[in-house]
């Protein structure tokens, strides 16, 4: 891990600040209870939810581990995901195929027929 370090609003982030050290060393072990790697890929697809859910769920181990005082700022944990974990994505929303629309309508229609007074 030597050489590494990042800057974020014009500050130096390097690998020995406490704040950096966790962030790293939570997307390279923590995110993993979070997860799932995708099997054709180099991917570790996290499910769908926003960046600062993700966020969240970081300072949620961080209390659990009671390991910092201050945690970093959310603009110091995307840097180190944005630089040094390009693999960790976000899983995208995938829109209603046809047949499920239809599938859907079909069971609208069905209950009104059984329940009329819906």
């Amino acid at each position: 891990m030597e050489g590494i370090s990042a800057s974020v609003g014009g500050a130096d982030h390097d690998i020995d600040t406490p704040g950096f050290l966790h962030c790293y060393n939570w997307f390279k072990n923590g995110v993993k209870n979070w997860s799932d790697s995708d099997p054709t890929s180099d991917q570790v697809q996290v499910d769908h939810m926003r960046d600062e859910d993700l966020y969240d769920l970081y300072l949620l181990d961080m209390q659990d581990l009671e390991s910092l005082e201050t945690p970093p700022s959310m603009s110091v944990w995307k840097k180190v995901w944005v630089d040094h974990f390009p693999e960790v994505v976000i899983r995208e929303v995938k829109s209603v195929g046809t047949k499920d629309k239809v599938r859907h309508m079909s069971t609208i229609h069905h209950q009104l027929i059984r329940f009329p007074h819906l």
